[in-house]
């Protein structure tokens, strides 16, 4: 089980980042041409990105969820917190 409290992740991978948003994130989003979903999550008002970097493999592969920015875009350095 995950708590948005303390470790605030930004990116999560396979089941870690399914049970996240189950858990976590409601949906807002889905783009079923480029498989990607977006959520925001109801405690913090952070949205995520939640996307098939393999599409190209069965299913989509691993699903890869990453933190957005105020403006949309996936944060990439680790350990920075934009909102912060």
């Amino acid at each position: 089980m995950f708590s948005t409290r303390p470790a605030r992740p930004r990116e999560l991978t396979g089941n870690q980042a399914d049970e996240y948003a189950a858990e976590h994130l409601v949906e807002d989003e889905v783009d079923p041409i480029a498989w990607t979903v977006t959520y925001h999550c109801p405690d913090t008002g952070r949205r995520w990105l939640r996307d098939s970097p393999d599409a190209h493999l069965q299913g989509g592969g691993a699903p890869w969820m990453r933190q957005l920015d105020e403006l949309g875009e996936a944060i990439e350095v680790p350990g920075v917190d934009p909102f912060g």
